[in-house]
């Protein structure tokens, strides 16, 4: 009989708001690597580099970030020990 593997968790929920939060040096890791992945995004669709980015640029970054932020979190939830929601704190009970 074949057991299951114990799932690894790198990730936690927050307590307040939406996201999570890493538990793991695996986490920290992921969550430095989705920020060199916005700074790349940045400076790739000419952000940082100009004073005045046109519209063009900004919508491009704009989409850049919220892909590699939906992705992250479905990657956080498969690592994760609960779901991906809005919390407002622990329920008083």
């Amino acid at each position: 009989m074949q057991t299951s593997p114990k799932k690894a968790i790198r990730f936690t929920p927050k307590c307040y708001g939406w996201w999570f939060k890493p538990v793991s040096w695996q986490g920290v890791l992921c969550i430095l690597i989705l920020l060199g992945l916005v700074f790349a995004s940045a400076y790739a669709n000419e952000i940082i580099m100009n004073d005045q980015p046109n519209a063009k640029e900004i919508i491009a970054f704009i989409i850049d970030t919220f892909l590699l932020i939906f992705t992250s979190s479905r990657f956080m939830e498969k690592y994760s020990d609960g779901k991906l929601q809005w919390r407002w704190g622990k329920n008083p009970q």
